[in-house]
């Protein structure tokens, strides 16, 4: 998948994780958040056409952090890229708020982060963090440079990107992809190549980026990693092997920071992963039921 698309242009008490209502299914625009539509993927392989996604339906409300996991091949970045309008789903379809994701990604309304920062080598860091907000012609010069303060990167604005560590480079990418403040941010494993202390830190700067922005950007990240969906996540989805579908859908209603020491915080990794494990298709657990 495109390192950078053209969207980031536009650029309590801990408890036990309290299972989701069943949702009705989706059927119009969602007045704010995410809404997808009984979507479906097929594509043609080498040996003929693959089912990637089974219909899902899914509503993220406005300002809520989501995580998809599923092992390797289930078609998360694949659901990611359709929110986006990176792709088009064989079935179904995607709003953002009342707009089809073309239409937000237009007006700079996405926000993107991806394993690789795409961070263009001509620019210097500054100039890469500032682009989206001069191509969404915001106001305030002095947003990318607040930015880059803020992720601890503004001793660095005028080198460039073969200057900086890989880490430094995800902060700077990072900072990009909120600096045009876009109400809409799609994660897809953008920590996924650093070491995990790193990796730590870039996800508390991200819980603390979102609650700094004016408004708190609608967010879906794609993980590999229980631990990190659990300690970022407002919710859990999980997505059964090939073709994906919805088999859990999880509330985490424990409060933030969230660290490995928590009492509940291991019983909710271990439940996840329970949910991760291959099972007869019968056996399944529908998207509104904890295990």
């Amino acid at each position: 998948m495109p390192a950078w698309p053209e969207s980031t242009l536009v650029p309590p008490t801990d408890v036990l994780a309290a299972p989701r209502q069943p949702q009705p299914s989706v059927t119009a625009p969602a007045s704010a958040g995410i809404a997808v539509a009984g979507v479906a993927h097929t594509y043609v392989g080498q040996h003929g056409r693959v089912e990637a996604l089974t219909p899902i339906d899914l509503r993220v409300p406005a300002g809520e952090f989501v995580a998809l996991l599923g092992p390797s091949g289930c078609g998360k970045s694949t659901l990611l890229r359709i929110i986006c309008g990176l792709l088009q789903p064989s079935r179904g379809s995607v709003w953002l708020a009342s707009e089809l994701p073309a239409a937000a990604r237009k007006r700079r309304a996405v926000g993107w982060l991806a394993q690789e920062d795409g961070l263009l080598p001509w620019r210097t860091v500054l100039e890469n963090v500032d682009l989206p907000r001069r191509l969404a012609h915001q106001g305030d010069p002095e947003a990318a440079l607040a930015l880059l303060r803020r992720v601890g990167l503004d001793g660095s604005a005028r080198q460039y990107p073969h200057e900086l560590s890989g880490g430094m480079r995800q902060r700077a990418a990072l900072a990009r992809a909120l600096v045009a403040q876009p109400p809409f941010l799609l994660l897809d494993e953008p920590f996924a190549h650093l070491d995990e202390l790193t990796r730590d830190r870039l996800g508390e700067l991200l819980l603390e980026l979102r609650e700094e922005s004016a408004v708190r950007p609608t967010t879906v990240l794609v993980t590999h990693s229980v631990g990190e969906a659990v300690r970022l996540a407002d919710r859990v989805v999980v997505l059964s092997p090939r073709p994906g579908r919805l088999v859990l859908d999880v509330a985490l209603d424990l409060a933030q920071p969230r660290a490995e020491h928590q009492p509940r915080f291991g019983a909710l990794v271990q439940r996840l992963k329970r949910a991760l494990r291959p099972a007869p298709t019968d056996e399944l657990v529908p998207s509104h039921t904890a295990l």
